[in-house]
């Protein structure tokens, strides 16, 4: 599954960040709250919903807000990260 075809209803995705290697990040919008997040998941196959789903349905690993500030400098620096 292509993941910016996973959008659950309480997650609308803005922008998938990284996609690689059946894996995803995004940022988009939680609808509890109207909060900007960024969320993770593995994309699974054209027939499999991926993780995290529910009842066959994709949906997004929400990440905690207190490390979007970290998540959003790795985001705007244009040099590679070296671990």
């Amino acid at each position: 599954m292509k993941p910016e075809n996973a959008n659950p209803k309480n997650f609308k995705v803005e922008k998938v960040i990284y996609n690689q290697d059946n894996f995803a990040i995004a940022i988009g919008v939680w609808q509890d709250d109207q909060t900007r997040r960024f969320a993770m998941r593995w994309n699974g196959g054209d027939d499999d919903a991926g993780y995290p789903s529910v009842f066959a349905n994709p949906m997004w690993f929400q990440l905690p807000q207190d490390i979007k500030g970290v998540l959003e400098s790795i985001v705007s620096n244009s040099k590679p990260m070296t671990l």
